[in-house]
């Protein structure tokens, strides 16, 4: 991916975001590993307050380093990153219906929470590039 700023501007957006990538996986990741291996939310329960954290912290540091990675890329870039951010979420909850199931009650309600500010977050990308002139 090409960069309109410095590669330096764009290396420290692009690791904020995938730390709140990794936060994130961090904090689901342990829901869906409890969930298969006691068959629900056993472990969890006693310390649901440090993936909650994890959660938040990892979408707030997500949404900020998209945004600021985003500015510093061109428009073909721009295009792809928003695809993925509108495509990906959808494939996260088909995934989690495999493991989980369809039930938004159950264990794995945390995860549907963040998919719709992400798919919105890719549309918004896209229409952005759409009506942006140039670059």
């Amino acid at each position: 991916m090409s960069t309109k700023g410095t590669p330096r501007d764009a290396s420290v957006w692009k690791a904020l975001a995938l730390s709140g990538a990794v936060c994130l996986f961090i904090g689901f990741g342990a829901l869906l590993v409890d969930y298969r291996v006691y068959g629900g939310v056993d472990f969890i329960d006693q310390h649901i307050g440090i993936f909650q954290l994890a959660i938040l912290i990892g979408m707030l540091a997500l949404f900020v380093g998209l945004i600021g990675w985003a500015k510093c890329l061109d428009r073909y870039a721009r295009i792809r990153m928003g695809i993925f951010l509108l495509l990906a979420p959808i494939c996260v909850c088909i995934l989690g219906s495999l493991i989980g199931g369809t039930n938004v009650h159950g264990p794995f309600f945390l995860i549907f929470l963040p998919m719709f500010p992400i798919s919105v977050m890719g549309l918004v990308l896209l229409i952005v590039v759409a009506i942006s002139s140039g670059y």
